[in-house]
């Protein structure tokens, strides 16, 4: 029994050794900058000798490809880099967004009509309904019910428990709160 938990952990052990293996060896490609024939060459042996899934392979060559770090690293290493040949081997058929800084004149533009524009045009919200008038009708409705021809409701009996002067247990400030 104990031989076969330790035979277990073993295994998840280098399993999970191989598959960090293959992740430092693709995030090093990815820093390297372009993925060439030679490096293309290699991932399907180390594939095979770590036990990668073509699915895992996939996930792992996404996250080097979207990478911000490694992306600028590859970057400086080679102004030129391309990521084409990650693209496809990611199996993507379109290539990736390029995020551009925005266009400040939009920004300079958006902030001059907003002081140009008198208060009075911006969207004015209704004034919140009071609430006095319906606490009075609910009040009077709670006496004339409490009056009725000697009937004892809930919130008579309610009232009445409330008139009791014995102390409460206090469960608001508790640890579960």
């Amino acid at each position: 029994m104990e031989h076969d938990i330790l035979q277990r952990r073993s295994a998840a052990t280098v399993k999970n050794m191989g598959v960090n293996s293959y992740f430092q060896v693709i995030s090093a490609f990815r820093a390297q900058g372009d993925l060439t024939e030679n490096k293309l060459t290699i991932l399907p042996v180390l594939q095979n000798a770590f036990g990668i899934s073509h699915e895992r392979h996939t996930a792992e060559v996404k996250r080097a490809l979207y990478d911000e770090q490694l992306s600028d690293i590859a970057t400086s290493i080679n102004p030129s880099s391309t990521t084409t040949n990650w693209e496809m081997e990611a199996n993507y058929t379109y290539p990736t967004v390029v995020h551009r800084p925005p266009n400040t004149k939009y920004i300079q533009v958006a902030e001059q009509v907003l002081q140009t524009t008198l208060p009075i045009t911006m969207i004015q919200y209704p004034q919140p309904i009071t609430t006095t008038r319906l606490n009075s009708d609910l009040q009077k409705l709670v006496h004339d019910e409490v009056n009725q021809d000697g009937i004892k409701n809930a919130t008579h009996h309610h009232q009445q428990q409330q008139s009791n002067n014995t102390p409460k247990p206090n469960f608001n400030n508790t640890d579960l709160n």
